[in-house]
């Protein structure tokens, strides 16, 4: 009751009162793990249910919420072997089959997974998840007609299903069809849910139809004052005076004794964004460090394990392997690779370069991610990285083929497709492997003003390491040694633009840009931010903008504010 109630506290304390009295009982930890696993606290959500498996080590159910909570926490091989138990406690149940697949389809493991979904399908033709992971199978292998008659016949089944319409919408823009996409939203606009309808604001600010998404958020926000993601996604586009007569409406949120962890944060972020903007660094900072606070508290992350992460990969990408393999992946030059950190100015390169007629934007994608997965797979006792010494030349060109095959769905007329997905610079070495001619562009930032940037930003997908200055300092660090590890081991063989310099010199700096990627000059590339495109990312706002330099030392005035930052880029 507390729990649908949304008083969370009380919920937890019934709950550890349910399972002092009676230890065996295993609902109260149910409940209580799905609960916080609801409010993305996952390491409780974990805490608690290996409690419940020691109390019942054979609970098919248990093993199987513990391997989605892991699976949550992008921890994919513990995730595995807790779904694999699950499947074998109870081989007849189609959710866990169903779960089973989902954890494939992760790790790329396209066979199986379909054939999970599929098993699952056939014990229970009326279980709608399956075939719902079979619509994301077809459109994850590039197979995008059959993924749309996946999904127009799931929504036959289910038409007034928000969900199903929301991700049905999702793939039209993906495949740049936003038309299909806004009919799909008008049938949800005069509901009165806050979270559906700053669903459908914010999807209309990335198809670009701003005024559109900015009334729905407005609309959104009347339905419940206290709904975060609305505001957090109105903040940038709101005016000055409106800005500061929201201040109290957004800090009145937080007396709404129904507010949850997740909404909490959303309103901290919104402040924190908005005080920045009203020149308030000092309440600013104070709201975001609550916000990142509350995000990091859901995170199992050190940095010293990263730290082995990043060494593991320059062990294995060192020069001897460099010039092995040099020039023998798979031969086709059209994709362009735009990676660096987030919030380094990747977006605003993706729209100059996408801007030419020749070249197709097709935004973050997690292809060449998924694909590298497969070598975590070879039957070895390596793990990857190391086990790259297991693939030989037929390999690698496979997977340089499998890559192009399923970006080239996203436009079979572009001479060139982009691709810029921020964290791809873990991958350089393997995209310079597998795709000798491909084209890379790694964009690079101020680290002081990227690390501001990142912390005010509630980043959908895993991203542990950005909700703790600290923390976020000594990522950056990784990332730099990385990336001066990548000039040593492939010199010459990516090209590097300055953020600063790009916005301070556009039309030089923007030729030579066009110059690497082997394209004819064409003036459309000075005028980006008239490029009618979708844009998932957190800057779809501001590169629809003329180039501007606000973002330059955006992180001064917080300089006295932010010095676990500072102190951990060794910046002070």
């Amino acid at each position: 009751l507390y729990k649908n109630k949304g008083d969370l506290v009380q919920a937890e304390s019934y709950f550890r009162r349910s399972i002092k009295a009676n230890p065996k009982d295993l609902g109260p930890y149910l409940n209580m793990a799905l609960m916080f696993s609801a409010d993305e606290n996952y390491k409780e959500a974990e805490k608690v249910l290996k409690k419940a498996i020691k109390v019942a080590p054979r609970s098919a159910l248990l093993h199987g919420h513990l391997g989605a909570i892991l699976q949550d926490q992008n921890r994919l091989k513990e995730s595995m072997e807790e779904m694999e138990l699950s499947k074998d406690l109870n081989p007849a149940n189609p959710k866990i089959h169903n779960n089973l697949g989902v954890v494939y389809q992760r790790q790329f493991q396209p066979d199986k997974a379909k054939e999970s979904f599929e098993k699952a399908l056939e014990m229970d033709q009326k279980y709608m998840e399956p075939k719902r992971n079979l619509a994301r199978h077809w459109n994850i292998m590039g197979d995008a007609e059959k993924a749309e008659e996946s999904w127009k016949a799931i929504r036959e089944e289910h038409p007034k299903s928000w969900e199903d319409a929301r991700e049905f919408a999702e793939f039209y823009i993906d495949h740049e069809r936003s038309p299909e996409a806004l009919e799909i939203y008008q049938e949800f606009e005069d509901v009165e849910n806050a979270q559906v309808l700053s669903s459908i604001g914010g999807s209309m600010q990335i198809i670009g139809e701003t005024g559109k998404g900015e009334d729905i958020l407005r609309k959104a926000i009347n339905v419940n004052p206290s709904f975060g993601g609305a505001w957090f996604q109105l903040v940038p586009a709101m005016e000055l005076d409106e800005l500061e007569a929201s201040i109290p409406k957004m800090k009145q949120g937080f007396e709404d004794p129904k507010i949850i962890d997740q909404n909490k944060q959303m309103l901290n972020f919104a402040l924190g964004r908005a005080l920045e903007r009203l020149k308030k660094p000092r309440e600013a900072l104070k709201y975001l460090v609550k916000a990142n606070d509350l995000k990091r508290h859901s995170y199992d992350y050190s940095t010293e394990q990263e730290q082995k992460e990043f060494l593991g990969i320059k062990r294995a990408y060192n020069k001897g392997f460099a010039e092995r393999w040099q020039g023998k992946g798979h031969d086709d030059p059209m994709p362009i690779f735009i990676l660096g950190m987030p919030r380094s100015g990747t977006t605003l390169t993706e729209q100059i370069i996408s801007s030419h007629p020749e070249v197709f934007g097709a935004g973050e994608l997690h292809n060449m991610a998924s694909l590298e997965r497969r070598i975590y797979r070879k039957k070895s006792d390596l793990t990857y990285p190391q086990s790259l010494a297991l693939l030989d030349e037929e390999n690698f060109k496979d997977i340089g083929k499998d890559y192009c095959k399923q970006v080239r769905e996203h436009s079979d007329t572009a001479r060139f497709i982009t691709d810029k997905m921020p964290h791809n610079f873990l991958r350089l070495g393997l995209i310079r492997t597998v795709l000798p001619d491909a084209k890379i562009v790694h964009v690079n930032r101020d680290p002081r003003d990227n690390c501001w940037s990142i912390f005010k930003q509630n980043f959908g997908g895993y991203h542990p390491y950005a909700y703790n200055l600290k923390e976020l300092g000594e990522y950056h660090l990784m990332y730099q040694d990385l990336m001066d590890h990548w000039r040593e081991v492939y010199p010459d063989q990516f090209y590097e633009i300055e953020y600063e310099q790009l916005v301070a010199n556009p039309e030089e700096e923007t030729r030579r840009l066009i110059d690497y990627c082997g394209l004819e000059w064409h003036d459309d590339c000075l005028n980006f931010h008239k490029k009618d495109r979708a844009i998932k990312t957190a800057s779809r706002l501001q590169v629809r903008q003329p180039m501007y330099k606000t973002s330059v030392a955006a992180w001064e005035p917080f300089r006295n504010e932010i010095r676990p930052l500072l102190q951990a880029l060794k910046m002070e």
